[in-house]
C-alpha cells in the first residue's frame, strides 16, 4: 500500500522519469495521492502497470481513499492492464480523473486495456472518477489505443463522474472493444455521468471497428453515448450504441446516441458490411444527429431504432436529424424504423438520402413503424430523396403518419427532389405496406419540389 496523506497537495507518489529497460508495476494499491498516484513520465518506456487497485480500498468496496488523478501518462510504449484478470487494474475513485494522458510530453504506442475504470471490484456499482480516461489536448499529435480486439483486452469504464472517454486533440486515437456505460456484463447501465465517449478538436479517430470483437457497446450514459465536435476524417462502426451488448434490449443513453456538430467533415457513421453497421436504438432523443456546419459525413449500413436483427423496435425518440449548416450530408443504405416520432427530420440544404429502409423490418416485407413521419423537412432546401439509378431508392413505408411530409415557414422547403422511391409497398413493390396518412404530403411554403419516377 501506497498511502499519499501525509505529503504534499500536489505530491506524485511514484513518478517513473527515466527508467531503463522494462519497468512493471504490479499488485500496488495507491491511495490519498492528492496530486499523482502513478506518472510514467516522458522520458520512461516500457512501463507496464498490471493488478493494481487505484483510488479504492484494497477490496475495492470504498471511495474513502481516492486520489487526484490516478495515473498520468506522459511516456511510451507502455501497456496499462492486459488480457488476464491478474493484469487488470482497477482504476476508480480519483477526484480529477483515473487516467490522464499528457499528450504535452508526445505519448506513443501506449495502450490501455483490460481494465476497470470507475466501478467497484464487483462491477455492480459506481465508485466515479472525475473522467474515467481522458487524453489533454497540447501541441503534440500522438494517437492512444483504448481496448482492443478481443473481448480479454475490453476496458469497463462506467460510473465515472463526467465523460467516460474524453479525447481533445491529437490524430488516430483508436477506442475499440470497450463497454462504456454499462456493467461488465454488458447487461445494465452504469452511467458515466456525460456522454460515453467525447471527441473534441481530433483527427481520423476510430470507435469500433470492422470485426465483431472491436465493437463498442456505449449505453446508459447520462448525455450523448458519442459527442463528436470540431473532428474530421474519422470512423465510429460496429458499435451498439443505447442497447445492451446483445444489441436486443434498450439501455439508452440519455440525449443523442451519436451527435456530430461544430466543424465535424468527412466522417463515416457505419460501413458496408454487417461487421460495420452501428446499431444506435433506445437513445432519449436522437439515434443520430448532425448539426452546426458539420459537413461531408455520411451516415451508412446502420440499424437506427431496431435491434440487432433488424425486427424489433428499440426507440430512440427520433431516428436521424441533420440541421446542420453545411452541405453534403448523406445517409446511405440504413435501416431507420422503430422511432418514437419520426424517421428522419431534415432541416438542413443538400442532404442526400438513397437505399435507405425507413419504417420497415430489415428486409423491406413488414412494417417496423416510426410513429409519426417517415420524413419530415422541415424548412430544408434542395435535398434529394432517393434516385433511379439501382438501389438508390428509399423504401419508406409502415410508418404511422405521412411517408414524406415537407412543410415550412416563409422561406422554405424549396427545390427538394423526391425520385424514384417505393412509398407505402414493400421493397418488392409488388403489394402494399402502407403510411398511414399522405405517401408525400406538400404543405405551408412547399415550393418547387420535384416528384417523379415514384412508387406509391
Amino acid at each position: 500500500v501506497i498511502n499519499g496523506q501525509a505529503l504534499a497537495s500536489n505530491i506524485i507518489c511514484i513518478n517513473l522519469n527515466a527508467p531503463t529497460g522494462t519497468t512493471v508495476v504490479k499488485g500496488i494499491i495507491f491511495v490519498r495521492c492528492a496530486g499523482v498516484a502513478i506518472r510514467i513520465g516522458g522520458s520512461a518506456e516500457n512501463t507496464r502497470l498490471e493488478g493494481n487497485v487505484i483510488g479504492t480500498d484494497g477490496q475495492g468496496t470504498s471511495a474513502a481513499f481516492g486520489n487526484g488523478i490516478g495515473v498520468q501518462l506522459a511516456g511510451d510504449n507502455s501497456v496499462i492492464g492486459g488480457s488476464t484478470a491478474a493484469a487488470r487494474n482497477l482504476i476508480s475513485g480519483n477526484g480529477v480523473a483515473g487516467i490522464e494522458v499528457d499528450s504535452n510530453s508526445s505519448p506513443a504506442g501506449n495502450v490501455i486495456s483490460g481494465n476497470w475504470i470507475g466501478l467497484n471490484a464487483a462491477g455492480t456499482a459506481a465508485i466515479p472518477n472525475g473522467t474515467g480516461i481522458e487524453y489533454i489536448a497540447g501541441p503534440n499529435i500522438t494517437a492512444i489505443t483504448i481496448g482492443g480486439d478481443s473481448p480479454s483486452f475490453r476496458n469497463v469504464i462506467s460510473g465515472n463522474f463526467n465523460a467516460g472517454i474524453e479525447l481533445r486533440g491529437g490524430a488516430n486515437h483508436v477506442v475499440k472493444g470497450n463497454f462504456i456505460g454499462v456493467s461488465p456484463a454488458g447487461t445494465a447501465a452504469r452511467p458515466n455521468g456525460l456522454q460515453g465517449i467525447g471527441v473534441f478538436g481530433v483527427n481520423g479517430v476510430t470507435i469500433g471497428g470492422d470485426t465483431v470483437t472491436e465493437r463498442n457497446v456505449i449505453s446508459g450514459n447520462g448525455s450523448d453515448g458519442i459527442r463528436w465536435n470540431d473532428s474530421s476524417n474519422g470512423t465510429i462502426s460496429g458499435n451498439m450504441v443505447g442497447t445492451n451488448a446483445a444489441g436486443s434490449a434498450a439501455l439508452g443513453n440519455g440525449s443523442s446516441g451519436i451527435r456530430l456538430s461544430g466543424a465535424s467533415v468527412n466522417n463515416v457513421v457505419g460501413g458496408t458490411t454487417s461487421e460495420t453497421r452501428n446499431v444506435i436504438g433506445g437513445n432519449a432523443v436522437f439515434g443520430v444527429t448532425i448539426l452546426g456546419t458539420a459537413t461531408g459525413n455520411s451516415i451508412v449500413g446502420n440499424r437506427i431504432g431496431t435491434d440487432l436483427a433488424g425486427t424489433t423496435a428499440i426507440a430512440n425518440q427520433s431516428g436521424v436529424s441533420i440541421s446542420s449548416e453545411g452541405n453534403g450530408n448523406t445517409l446511405t443504405n440504413n435501416q431507420i424504423s422503430g422511432n418514437t416520432f419520426d424517421g428522419v427530420i431534415l432541416r438542413s440544404n443538400f442532404s442526400t438520402l438513397k437505399g435507405n429502409f425507413i419504417g420497415t423490418n430489415a428486409g423491406g416485407a413488414a412494417a417496423t413503424p416510426n410513429g409519426q413521419f417517415g420524413i419530415l423537412v422541415d424548412d430544408g432546401d434542395n435535398n434529394v430523396i432517393g434516385g433511379t439509378a439501382s438501389g438508390e431508392a428509399n423504401v419508406i413505408s409502415g410508418n404511422l403518419s405521412d411517408g414524406i411530409q415537407l412543410v415550412g415557414g416563409g422561406g422554405g422547403p424549396v427545390g427538394n427532389h423526391i425520385v424514384g422511391n417505393r412509398i407505402g409497398v414493400r421493397v418488392d413493390g409488388l403489394s402494399g405496406l402502407g403510411n398511414q396518412g399522405a405517401g408525400i404530403n406538400l404543405r405551408s411554403f412547399a415550393a418547387n419540389t420535384e416528384i417523379r419516377a415514384n412508387q406509391i
